[in-house]
């Protein structure tokens, strides 16, 4: 069976569409799991290892006497501290929780599972393009064509995508999903639109910058509407708690300006930086991933299907999420968020609440990357990353409607996200022109 493509721009429009919507959907999976005591992997907040204490210390109370408590009077009041600790029981100090890295490796794992699904079935099995190599597992293909530039470009892109999405996890818990998005994919869109034009200059630039650049003005109005709700909601707060309420509003927790503080307060200014800093490089590597998928994709000796490109892909993902987790638990490269965590096989699989969210994360955005990738082969791949990156709209759609991120904005607030829609509509209409 031959790989399926789409047959002219009325086929590949509307899959380049679909995946503006699963990229910004999958998210949710996340964000469910988060509600089942699931979070992303390694980025427990202070409020939720707060949570934990004093169900410790419930337990501890119910709990019967520990070890020293058995030993005679004179011995136990020798012990140490630590070995009190040692012996005190496990809900005294409770280990860092094995769910908070199931969700990513079980969405590593669906990428590549995925792909292999896709391949062996709208794919055909080819892996490169058709007539260098018969589907795979029908016995007959013997002489594959590979070219190592094209795998490696193929592999390289799932590589700087796994470092992006796990930088872009850790902006999700700093920053919130209606910041890190919009923030994120706006870089990437400028970034990935124009280098991956570079590789494959299809359709009019005329037309498709413009609307990239309608879709960047979007970013900033979604960024300004969020801008307007927070100090809203800041104010508003103040308001209710008076001096030492909006001190605390302000300051955060323990008059620190940690990990809680806002990021329109003075003291919380340089946190802020950080986290548009770590938004914009992940939007950056974000945007690389793409002209490296169509350079694996474009015409030559050996040139990867959509179907192989993406199993390339995958696996590159697959194979990296353990030793980036591990560079995130050292604080090197990804910032650490929450408490350190020892890897291992029950830290990354298990049947806790929640279990296989992940999966399904992985599944929405691996079915939305591989349609973007097909439709990019029929209208070019600038303008159908271009269109995927759209997905801010989608997300801050789900976050308005289903989440209520926007409960009790100001009518300022709904006018800037109100001007994101209209110019996301804007720019859509441009590079459907430019590229039809």
């Amino acid at each position: 069976m031959l790989p399926w493509e789409p047959s002219g721009f009325g086929q590949a429009f509307p899959l380049a569409l679909l995946s503006t919507v699963c990229w910004g959907s999958w998210s949710n999976a996340s964000k469910t799991a988060d509600k089942l005591k699931v979070p992303f992997p390694f980025v427990s907040s202070r409020r939720h290892s707060e949570r934990l204490v004093p169900h410790a210390r419930r337990t501890l109370t119910a709990s019967p006497p520990c070890a020293a408590h058995r030993l005679a009077p004179a011995a136990a009041h020798r012990l140490t501290p630590a070995a009190a600790h040692r012996l005190a029981p496990a809900a005294a100090h409770p280990r860092p929780r094995r769910v908070a890295v199931q969700f990513y490796f079980e969405y590593a794992l669906s990428l590549f599972l995925t792909s292999v699904f896709f391949l062996q079935t709208v794919g055909g099995g080819h892996i490169t393009a058709v007539g260098a190599c018969l589907p795979v597992g029908s016995g007959s293909c013997t002489s594959i064509a590979f070219s190592g530039a094209k795998v490696a470009a193929a592999l390289g892109a799932g590589v700087v995508f796994n470092v992006a999405n796990l930088l872009l996890v850790v902006a999700f818990t700093l920053a919130g999903l209606a910041v890190a998005f919009p923030l994120v994919i706006g870089t990437a869109l400028v970034v990935g639109t124009s280098t991956t034009y570079a590789i494959d200059p299809t359709g009019r630039p005329a037309l498709l910058f413009s609307g990239v650049l309608l879709a960047l003005l979007a970013v900033l109005a979604s960024a300004r509407s969020h801008q307007l709700l927070e100090a809203h909601r800041a104010a508003d707060e103040g308001g209710k708690r008076g001096g030492e309420g909006a001190e605390e509003a302000l300051v955060g927790p323990g008059g620190g300006g940690g990990e809680e503080a806002s990021s329109s307060s003075s003291g919380g200014g340089g946190r802020s930086r950080n986290v548009v800093a770590l938004c914009v490089a992940a939007g950056v590597l974000m945007g690389t991933w793409s002209p490296l998928v169509a350079y694996a994709q474009q015409g030559g000796a050996g040139q990867l299907t959509p179907y192989g490109e993406f199993l390339f892909f995958s696996l590159a993902a697959l194979l990296t999420t353990p030793p980036l987790l591990m560079l995130q638990q050292a604080d090197v490269l990804i910032p650490r968020t929450g408490p350190r965590i020892a890897l291992s096989a029950s830290a990354c699989w298990g049947t806790a609440p929640g279990f296989g969210w992940g999966a399904v994360g992985g599944f929405v955005w691996s079915t939305g990357t591989l349609a973007n990738a097909v439709a990019g082969n029929e209208i070019g791949f600038a303008l159908s990353y271009a269109l995927g990156q759209s997905a801010p709209m989608v997300g801050v759609l789900w976050g308005l409607l289903y989440y209520g991120e926007y409960d009790g904005a100001p009518p300022s607030s709904r006018r800037a996200l109100g001007a994101m829609f209209a110019l996301y509509a804007g720019a859509i209409a441009l590079m459907a022109v430019g590229g039809s």
